[in-house]
């Protein structure tokens, strides 16, 4: 999915100034499915992260109609450099958070927090 996203942004963006905006030479339909389906922040620029994002949703909905028993594809490694909000947890920051609480409630060491687990409800 990321070579895809990376091909979509090397065709949109024209301009080569690493977003596709109206400043690029591609269709006003292109621009603007782009930025309906794409524009995730409303900010009139797709950046690559929303392209990749848009790509996972697109394939997602393309499992959830064609093929539901599969289930929604999971791409937490994002490889593009993306802005994040003050304080805002990435990827790994939950992976390290749920090992610690996993480790933490899995008293019995069978890697899952069960009824199995001794755990004061208090």
């Amino acid at each position: 999915m990321a070579d895809i996203a990376a091909n979509e942004m090397n065709y949109a963006d024209t301009n080569g100034d690493g977003v596709v905006n109206d400043q690029d030479d591609i269709t006003v339909d292109h621009y603007e499915d782009l930025g309906l389906f794409c524009d995730y922040n409303d900010d009139d620029v797709i950046d690559p992260c929303e392209m990749y994002q848009c790509v996972v949703d697109y394939e997602n909905s393309w499992r959830a109609t064609n093929c539901p028993e599969f289930g929604d594809a999971y791409c937490p490694d994002v490889p593009f450099v993306c802005p994040t909000c003050p304080g805002a947890w990435t990827c790994g920051d939950i992976a390290t958070h749920t090992e610690c609480i996993v480790a933490y409630f899995d008293t019995d060491g069978n890697g899952v927090v069960d009824p199995s687990d001794n755990i004061d409800p208090e």
